[in-house]
Parts: C-alpha cells; sequence; structure tokens
C-alpha cells in the first residue's frame, strides 16, 4: 500500500516532486522495507514509480533495524543498535540519504543484544490480525501464521542442498523463515514448492 500511495503521488505531483520517507518505531520496519526496494531499483526519474532520483531523504526515528552505534541527526546516537537487526543496513543507492534518530535507552533502537527468541516471537504476532472484537478471527490468524512458519521452515531445509552438514541451527532457520520483509530472505520458492511443504506439514508428514 505504501508503494502504490507513493507512485499515485508521484503521478499526481509530477517528476520534479521530492520525497522525504519517515518511519517512527515500528512504523520504521515498513519504511526499512519500502526504501530497501526504492533503493535496489535503477535511477530513472522517468519511471512512473518511485525511484531514488525521487527521494530526497529517508528518516528513521527509533528504528527496530537501527545500525548498532549509528549517529542521530544531530549528533552522537546511542551504542546499541536495533532489535531486530543491529548489522549496517542496505539501502542501495539511498543509503547516503538516510539518517536515524535514537534515544538512549529506547528498547526499539538502543536495544540489548539481539534475543533470537524474542525477534522470533515478534515476527510471528507481526503476522497476528489482532481484532479484540472478534477472538476467534485472532487465534485462527495465530494458527495460520504458525502453519506458514511450519511450511517455510521445513522447505528451507528440505530445498537447501547441504543444509544437514552446516553448523546452522533450527532457531536459524525459523528466524529467516518468520522474517518476512524479504530483506534476509534467502529462501526462493516456487508456489507448486511451497504448496508441497505446506501439505506436509498439515498432513502430518504424509
Amino acid at each position: 500500500r505504501a508503494h502504490t500511495l507513493l507512485d499515485d503521488k508521484k503521478a499526481q505531483c509530477g517528476a520534479q516532486t521530492k520525497f522525504v520517507l519517515l518511519g517512527y518505531s515500528m512504523g520504521s520496519e515498513v519504511t526499512h522495507r519500502v526504501v530497501t526496494e526504492i533503493g535496489a531499483r535503477p535511477s530513472d526519474s522517468s519511471s512512473t514509480a518511485l525511484t531514488p532520483d525521487d527521494v530526497a531523504g529517508v528518516v528513521f526515528v527509533a528504528s527496530p533495524y537501527r545500525p548498532k552505534g549509528a549517529p542521530n541527526l544531530d549528533g552522537p546516537g546511542p551504542r546499541g543498535g536495533g532489535f531486530m537487526s543491529s548489522a549496517p543496513a542496505e539501502h542501495g543507492a539511498l543509503t547516503d540519504k538516510t539518517v536515524y534518530v535514537c534515544r538512549r535507552y529506547d528498547i526499539a533502537c538502543d536495544g540489548p543484544p539481539r534475543n533470537a527468541a524474542v525477534v522470533l516471537l515478534l515476527q510471528v504476532m507481526g503476522q497476528v490480525p489482532f481484532n479484540l472484537a472478534d477472538l476467534r478471527s485472532t487465534v485462527t490468524g495465530f494458527d495460520d501464521a504458525l502453519t506458514e512458519l511450519a511450511a517455510r521452515t521445513a522447505a528451507d531445509t528440505v530445498y537447501t542442498p547441504g543444509w544437514y552438514d552446516t553448523q546452522e541451527s533450527y532457531l536459524d532457520v525459523l528466524l529467516r523463515a518468520a522474517d518476512r520483509t524479504g530483506v534476509h530472505d534467502h529462501t526462493e520458492l516456487a508456489p507448486e514448492e511451497f504448496a508441497s511443504a505446506l501439505k506436509w506439514v498439515t498432513d502430518g508428514g504424509d
């Protein structure tokens, strides 16, 4: 929806319009995905879709993907990093246009070292459509998220040659399978492969 909104505004406002993309806290996760994709596009001001040429700057406020120790917009930043990932961010052509803002001890952007179990839980819960007025749909959504996670985990190991000879743990695979941003997804499955893995999980391995 963010991409559609940006592309529509570019068409409406004209090619000379410049955009500033800003995300706050968990909203920064959405902005992170959008910026990662736009930054990987070729620079082309004539494109109908937003490209790096159209972006004047990117601001992440309290981002869970803040690189460890990244400076603030107005000076040094906290020494910690985002709880989702504190590794250097890959924003392609938008990397030099990106700035961060983070308050010390903000667990989103200045969190403790990454806790894999907490990250896994947050990634799964982030895929559940919570609705207090309809708890049945919330429970169903949680079950669907777990089923898909199980299918992606099974597919990741089945379709990765030599996985059993690596030092990677199942927790590592679970984290990769649960990460729906696409940034760290190394498993590109054809629809029929994913359907096969899902059937294997839901049918008890038959």
